[in-house]
């Protein structure tokens, strides 16, 4: 064992022997540039997610079920290497959360009302990420997120007012913005947010990513407005794709 260590060793000493013999003597070195961009690298983002209401007195309202929906995220990434695998990354994103909600008419009737609600959120997750890989890499990352509730519109059909003085069962359909009421929808949003994912670099610049995430929030949807409300959070699962330029 002993032999083929010096063996190594001599070989290495020999071929470096052989390398310096290779530069010119009195030849300046040239030291390797760097700017300032050299750790970053920016990008686009998008795709589809899928989001959950967490209700958490499900008991209250026994006759009204909410259901997760789907929508999409696109937007804005920006990254930055600490070190070769540690990463510091910032989004802004436009991310739908929506949801369902069925309810079943009063009586014996059975008939259901329903409703489909559209929420666009302005969100800005900011992470640390792992990253291990050379040309392919896989990563996860964790972090949190603040967000603000931009806008909406729900559809759906409910009962007129004959149904409760006469019990007519007829429903109009309807497909309206959603009117936030200050008092009652809480338009900030926070929470936690983890995924994991693999990139490839093409090109020497070109890191084309797919990834998938979760959000977790931590504040109700709407404020304390009233006795015996209905906390209500949101989940959402994410899938996205990017491309980002790394400089």
């Amino acid at each position: 064992m002993s032999k083929l260590v010096w063996g190594f060793f001599l070989l290495a000493i020999s071929f470096g022997s052989h390398a310096s013999a290779q530069t010119t003597v009195g030849e300046p070195v040239v030291p390797e540039t760097s700017s300032a961009l050299d750790r970053w690298s920016f990008g686009l983002e998008g795709g589809w997610d899928e989001n959950t209401p967490v209700i958490t007195m499900p008991d209250y309202a026994s006759d009204m079920k909410y259901l997760k929906s789907s929508g999409y995220s696109f937007g804005l990434s920006a990254k930055y290497r600490i070190l070769n695998w540690l990463y510091g990354r910032a989004e802004v994103l436009w991310l739908q959360k929506n949801y369902n909600m069925n309810r079943t008419a009063l009586g014996n009737s059975g008939s259901l009302l329903n409703a489909s609600y559209v929420n666009n959120y302005l969100s800005v997750p900011v992470t640390a990420m792992v990253s291990f890989g050379y040309n392919f890499r896989v990563f996860a990352y964790a972090g949190g997120y603040v967000g603000y509730w931009m806008s909406g519109s729900r559809s759906g059909n409910t009962f007129s007012m004959n149904y409760l003085l006469y019990g007519d069962l007829s429903s109009t359909e309807y497909d309206e913005p959603w009117e936030f009421d200050e008092n009652r929808d809480n338009r900030f949003d926070a929470g936690l947010v983890y995924g994991l994912g693999v990139s490839l670099l093409v090109a020497k610049h070109f890191d084309i990513s797919v990834e998938g995430r979760y959000y977790y929030g931590l504040t109700d949807v709407q404020k304390d407005y009233m006795s015996f409300r209905t906390p209500h959070y949101n989940t959402t699962l994410s899938i996205q794709a990017g491309v980002a330029y790394k400089f």
